[in-house]
């Protein structure tokens, strides 16, 4: 989407970005690297090619740790609740 933002935090090689309908870049491929900022001012395609073993790359939602917090609270209680309940099915 329109101004999206990654950053680099392991991984070394090169990002393109193209038209989003397209697939071809306007541009030639951008060099990154561990602490690059990747900014789009518009709604782009954005390949990336890894020089060894991949990426690690962050998104501004990565920092939002409400939602990550919320899941790991329902996964918890779902199989608190599990496991619970599991010695009431046994034949006793």
């Amino acid at each position: 989407p329109a101004g999206t933002t990654r950053y680099v935090l392991q991984g070394t090689g090169e990002v393109e970005a193209s038209n989003f309908g397209g697939g071809v870049a306007e541009d030639g491929p951008f060099g990154v690297g561990p602490g690059s900022l990747v900014e789009t001012t518009e709604q782009c395609n954005l390949r990336w090619v890894s020089d060894g073993e991949g990426f690690v790359i962050l998104t501004p939602s990565f920092e939002d740790w409400t939602e990550y917090l919320s899941a790991v609270a329902i996964l918890v209680l779902v199989f608190g609740f599990a496991l619970a309940n599991a010695g009431g099915f046994g034949g006793g």
